[in-house]
């Protein structure tokens, strides 16, 4: 259950951290631009924080389908069952996550939205 909890709680909300960082990082500093196909042309793209994190909230879920497919639960039960299990833990991490995101839509980001967010 030690490693299913590390892998499954911790590195989801690492890469939801490190996915922010790098999203917010882009858009404010990387000068970045979408194309307009309505109107023609190019735009900034202006997104605030909240809702960077629910998009961010949405890739830091890892699909765990393909590891398991490859590992024989008959040769190695444990190796399966550990990525199994981290891929369950993952998913649950991600829909609270997001869960929790989408019910602070209407707020702003403020220095305690991270505690808020992890509480």
């Amino acid at each position: 259950m030690g490693n299913v909890a590390i892998f499954g709680l911790g590195v989801t909300f690492t890469c939801f951290v490190i996915f922010s960082v790098l999203t917010y990082w882009s858009i404010i500093y990387g000068n970045m631009y979408m194309t307009n196909y309505h109107e023609g042309g190019t735009m900034p793209i202006e997104i605030d924080v909240m809702r960077m994190l629910l998009f961010t909230s949405l890739l830091c879920s890892s699909d765990v389908v393909a590891a398991v497919s490859i590992v024989n639960y008959e040769a190695q039960p444990k190796l399966y069952s550990c990525i199994f299990g981290e891929g369950v833990v993952n998913d649950i991490v991600s829909i609270i996550l997001f869960n929790t995101i989408e019910s602070l839509q209407g707020t702003e980001f403020t220095v305690y939205s991270p505690f808020t967010i992890a509480g």
